[in-house]
């Protein structure tokens, strides 16, 4: 899988988030402007197509994707998008799907200003019946904060794993696992 950026969601001040999975099609998800999304608080990162093998962060190993910093708050969630997934299977080759190229998790979060977290965000791999395609879902019981709501065996990922950097005093890093659900 070929991650392009990250998006990190600041939760509104007396927001209530409730914690969910969050997958759709093309047509059910709009694209904001750059100017929205400061608005709301959206923080994006550029993840430099990143490539995590999912076979190497299976159950509870994990990769880092991203270190970058935030400002300290309460977020309400992480989003992936994704540049391009494959699969083999059996030493084949399978259409991987991922419904309108993200992978959203909002589960909501807080960041202590001169503090370091690392949020993990599981990803499980869905054979579709009996049609030989797969399709890559968030899954929100396996994905938060490392040490708080998951524990996790950060494993070396891709050497050309990117690293983006905004302006705040606090750092959070996304990490990605799998769970393979095919069998």
């Amino acid at each position: 899988m070929t991650l392009s950026s990250a998006r990190v969601f600041r939760a509104e001040e007396g927001e209530e988030v409730t914690s969910a999975a969050v997958t759709g099609t093309a047509s059910t998800v709009t694209e904001e402007s750059d100017d929205e999304d400061d608005s709301r608080g959206v923080v994006e990162f550029d993840l430099d197509d990143v490539t995590v093998d999912l076979t190497q962060v299976v159950g509870d190993r994990a990769v880092s994707v991203l270190e970058g910093e935030l400002e300290a708050g309460r977020y309400s969630g992480i989003e992936l998008r994704v540049a391009s997934a494959e699969g083999v299977v059996d030493g084949e080759s399978v259409d991987v799907m991922v419904p309108s190229d993200r992978l959203r998790i909002v589960r909501p979060f807080e960041v202590a200003a001169d503090t370091e977290l690392e949020f993990v965000f599981d990803i499980n791999v869905v054979r579709k019946g009996q049609s030989g395609e797969y399709n890559l879902l968030p899954v929100i019981g396996k994905s938060g904060v490392a040490g708080e709501d998951v524990d996790v065996e950060e494993v070396d990922g891709n050497e050309s794993a990117g690293t983006a950097t905004g302006t705040a005093n606090a750092t959070a890093t996304p990490t990605a696992n799998a769970t393979d659900t095919s069998n």
